[in-house]
């Protein structure tokens, strides 16, 4: 029996990010009292390519391009936005991992799993990533309190 879990969070690359990128990358440089001469010069970004962005004509820069933008910007809602959208997206490509790992161990016969040194491997892998998981929930219960 295998099915396929869709992972719950946000990415980078979904239409809510590209329609609320130019708005925001607008509001934080304005915030910021920057032309966008000035933060193209800052970023290296070409100042028309740069408008172009803020007017939604080319999509959202990704890489070394959107980091620049967010070393100017660091305090603006646009670097929020990322940074919750960038957590996002290794969260999902954990998810999608997870269940990608799951699909395939189901799929592995009996007689394949028989391989003890093969699952003890496995098994010590998993663990670490449950651990990490534990230590990281245990952290952000005592970061609520």
């Amino acid at each position: 029996m295998l099915y396929c879990l869709r992972s719950p969070v946000m990415t980078l690359e979904d239409a809510d990010f590209r329609i609320r990128f130019p708005q925001l990358l607008r509001r934080s440089r304005l915030d910021a009292q920057l032309s966008i001469r000035e933060l193209a010069r800052r970023t290296g970004i070409d100042p028309t390519h740069l408008s172009r962005m803020e007017r939604g004509v080319v999509p959202p820069p990704a890489g070394p391009r959107l980091s620049a933008i967010i070393r100017e910007l660091p305090r603006s809602q646009l670097a929020v936005m990322i940074r919750i959208w960038t957590v996002n997206m290794w969260k999902s490509a954990v998810w999608e991992s997870a269940d990608q790992t799951r699909q395939l161990l189901f799929g592995i016969s009996q007689e394949h799993l028989a391989d003890s040194a093969w699952n003890s491997q496995v098994l010590r892998i998993l663990k670490r990533c449950v651990t990490i998981l534990q230590s990281q929930g245990k952290r952000n219960r005592r970061d609520a309190k």
